[in-house]
C-alpha cells in the first residue's frame, strides 16, 4: 500500500507545476499582447495627376492639402467666369434686365446666341454664363456692369487683389486666350473659396440644368460641369478650355463636415481631366478627417481702445488632420486674433479682424472674423464729433453784451431825437394856430 504522504507530495508537485505552466502562459500572453504594435492607418498616397498643376484646399479654411506647381503661370479659359459672376453679383441688381451690345453678339467661343437689342435679366445671363459658358452673356454682364470689358477688367483685377489672388491677370470676363490673361492654381482656389461663401453664386453653380428662353431660340442650358452627375457630394463650379490653356477646372464636393476644392490646370484631355479631380476629391477624403477647433457658439474677445469687443467665426471651424496621425500623440493648436484697424460705430456680423489657427508644424490658416454684437462710437469720439457747449458760451456772451449795448445806445441818441421832434412839430403847431 503506497504511503500516503508520498501520494499528497506527488498531488501537490503536479498542481504547483500546472499552475507555473498556466502562470508562465499567462505571462507570455499578456507581453505578447503589450509588444504587438498599434494599429495605425497606413499613410495615403497623394495621386498622380496628369494635369500640369493642381491645389486642393479646405474651402472653410484654405487649408491646402495638396499641391502640385500652385504657384506655376497658366492661361485660366473659362474659369475665368468664376471671378466675372462674382464681381457681376457684389456690384450689380440681379433682377435688373441687361440690354445686350452687338459687339457682345460677335464674340468668338461659346455662345448662348444672345441678339443685339435682347434683353435678359443680370441673373439669366449669370447662370447661361456659369452653366452653358457663354461668352456673350460673359461680355453682356462685363458691359453692364463695368461700362466696358477693359474697364470691368479693372474691376475683375482690383478683386483678385483683395482676394490676396496677386499672381494672376484679367483681360476680359470670359478666359478667351490673351498672353495677358493668366493666373495660378493657387490663386484660383482662393478666388474660388470666396465666391462659394456667396448664396447666390453657390445657387448657381450648383444647378444642373435650366430652361432658356432666348430671343431667337429657346432650350435648356446643360451645366458643362460633369462631375454633378458623376460624383457623389459634388457641388460646382467651373471647367475651362482653350487649345492654349487646354483643360481647365475648378470643383468643389462636400462629404460631412468637410467641403474642399480642387483646381487643375492644363489637362492633357477632358477624361484625364476628370480623373484628376476625382483622385483628388478622393485623397482629400479618405487621407484627412476634420477636427473641430472653433465652436460657432465661442466668441473671442479683444480690446481696442479700452474697450472689449466680441468676436466670433461664421460657422464652427476644422482643420484637416491625416488620417495616418489619428492615433498618434495629439499636436498642440494655438489660435491668435489679428484685428485689423477699426472704424466706428461697427455693425454687428461685420467682419474686424481674423483669427489665425496653427496646428502643429502644419502651415497656419486664417479665417474670418466677426462683430458678434454692435459697437457704438466711443465716448471720446462721440465728444470729438460733438461740439463743447465751451465752444459757444463766450461767443454767446460776448454777441448778448454787444446786442445789449447797441440797444443802449440806441436809447441813449434815438429818444432825445424822437423828443425834439415832438417839441419842434408841437411849436410850429402852435404857430400855425395863433397865425
Amino acid at each position: 500500500m503506497p504511503d500516503l504522504s508520498s501520494q499528497q507530495d506527488a498531488l501537490f508537485a503536479k498542481t504547483g507545476f500546472l499552475l507555473c505552466l498556466c502562470l508562465l502562459a499567462w505571462l507570455l500572453s499578456a507581453s505578447g499582447a503589450q509588444a504587438q504594435p498599434e494599429q495605425v492607418p497606413p499613410d495615403i498616397e497623394p495621386p498622380d495627376l496628369t494635369s500640369a498643376a493642381a491645389i486642393l484646399i479646405d474651402a472653410n479654411t484654405g487649408q491646402v492639402l495638396y499641391e502640385k506647381q500652385a504657384d506655376q503661370r497658366f492661361y485660366p479659359a473659362s474659369i475665368t467666369k468664376i471671378l466675372t459672376a462674382i464681381v457681376a453679383i457684389e456690384n450689380g441688381n440681379l433682377d435688373e434686365p441687361v440690354s445686350v451690345s452687338e459687339a457682345a453678339t460677335r464674340v468668338d467661343g461659346t455662345r448662348v446666341y444672345l441678339v443685339p437689342g435682347e434683353l435678359k435679366s443680370l441673373r439669366e445671363l449669370l447662370y447661361a454664363m456659369m452653366l452653358n459658358s457663354g461668352n456673350d452673356a460673359a461680355v453682356a454682364i462685363a458691359e453692364h456692369i463695368g461700362g466696358s470689358v477693359e474697364a470691368f477688367a479693372r474691376m475683375m483685377n482690383q478683386k483678385a487683389k483683395e482676394l490676396g489672388a496677386t499672381h494672376s491677370h484679367f483681360v476680359n470676363p470670359s478666359g478667351l486666350h490673351d498672353e495677358n490673361h493668366y493666373t495660378t492654381a493657387r490663386d484660383m482656389a482662393k478666388i474660388a473659396q470666396y465666391a462659394m461663401r456667396s448664396p447666390i453664386f453657390r445657387e448657381i453653380v450648383a444647378t444642373k440644368t435650366m430652361p432658356w428662353n432666348g430671343k431667337e431660340w429657346e432650350s435648356q442650358l446643360v451645366n458643362h460641369n460633369k462631375l454633378l452627375w458623376q460624383y457623389e457630394g459634388a457641388t460646382g463650379i467651373k471647367n475651362g478650355y482653350t487649345s492654349i490653356a487646354k483643360q481647365t477646372f475648378v470643383a468643389t464636393a462636400k462629404k460631412g463636415e468637410s467641403e474642399l476644392i480642387a483646381v487643375c490646370l492644363s489637362a492633357p484631355s477632358q477624361p484625364q481631366m476628370y480623373r484628376d479631380l476625382k483622385l483628388l476629391m478622393d485623397y482629400g477624403f479618405e487621407a484627412f478627417e476634420p477636427i473641430p477647433v472653433v465652436s460657432e457658439k465661442e466668441r473671442f474677445f479683444e480690446r481696442d481702445r479700452s474697450r472689449e469687443i466680441a468676436l466670433r467665426t461664421s460657422r464652427e471651424i476644422h482643420v484637416q488632420r491625416p488620417v495616418a496621425h489619428a492615433s498618434m500623440k495629439e499636436e498642440p493648436i494655438t489660435r491668435q486674433v489679428i484685428l485689423e484697424p477699426l472704424r466706428y460705430p461697427i455693425h454687428k456680423g461685420q467682419q474686424v479682424g481674423l483669427l489665425k489657427i496653427q496646428w502643429g508644424n502644419q502651415p497656419a490658416i486664417q479665417v474670418p472674423l466677426y462683430a458678434a454684437e454692435a459697437v457704438p462710437l466711443p465716448e471720446e469720439k462721440q465728444n470729438e464729433n460733438t461740439p463743447s457747449l465751451s465752444l459757444f458760451f463766450w461767443p454767446g456772451i460776448a454777441m448778448a453784451a454787444f446786442g445789449i449795448l447797441c440797444f443802449i445806445l440806441y436809447r441813449k441818441y434815438r429818444l432825445p431825437r424822437r423828443w425834439r421832434d415832438y417839441v419842434q412839430g408841437s411849436v410850429q403847431a402852435k404857430r400855425s394856430s395863433s397865425s
